[in-house]
């Protein structure tokens, strides 16, 4: 095999590898519809990501997928 043709086929290869793992990572993101943390919110603890107000911190638990307060 020439130098030449194995440094093109290895970059190929190479550069392939990022692209498949995001793929497949993407996928498997997918297939997970519940929420599967070992713990429960509570009030307080998404304040600096919603807001001070209760309703838009339940409403952040819920888009984030907690099913329950």
């Amino acid at each position: 095999m020439k130098r030449r043709n194995f440094i093109k086929k290895s970059t190929l290869a190479a550069g392939a590898i990022p692209f498949a793992t995001k793929v497949n990572a993407k996928t498997s993101m997918d297939d997970s519809t519940t929420f599967k943390l070992k713990y429960a919110p509570h009030l307080g603890m998404f304040k600096n990501l919603a807001s001070e107000d209760p309703i838009a911190q339940l409403n952040f638990m819920a888009d984030e997928g907690f099913t329950a307060f």
